[in-house]
């Protein structure tokens, strides 16, 4: 609860999650300044269009990072599930290189495009 009073009195007046309207549990805040519930921000990410970046529900800017205010000290698996979710969030969307390890696909996976064989004709 001392880190809710510190944020708010620093950076927001209001802690209400928009999407839920509850008191944002596991803060975070968007590029744009808005704050949400981690849960509720990622839920809506994981039901848009292609898991591309998320528009803010609020102002429609792209959100290309989320700041995540309090969970990271958190141990149970809930929040551990949550700080992973934002870091894999960041990772996608941050404009930051990724590592080749974090590739969707596997060489071997990955179909090989050939051009059509001649035909003997020509």
């Amino acid at each position: 609860m001392e880190l809710l009073q510190i944020w708010q009195c620093s950076n927001h007046s209001d802690f209400s999650c928009p999407i839920c309207l509850q008191t944002a549990t596991f803060p975070v805040e968007t590029n744009c300044g808005h704050l949400f519930c981690a849960a509720c921000l990622i839920t809506y990410w994981k039901h848009s269009p292609w898991l591309a970046a998320i528009t803010c529900p609020l102002c429609r800017q792209k959100v290309v990072i989320l700041d995540n205010i309090s969970c990271e000290k958190q141990q149970d698996k809930p929040s551990k599930q949550i700080v992973h979710d934002i870091r894999d969030y960041n990772k996608r969307f941050a404009g930051q290189p990724r590592h080749v390890s974090s590739c969707w696909f596997k060489t071997e996976e990955t179909p090989m495009l050939t051009p059509p064989a001649k035909s003997p004709q020509g």
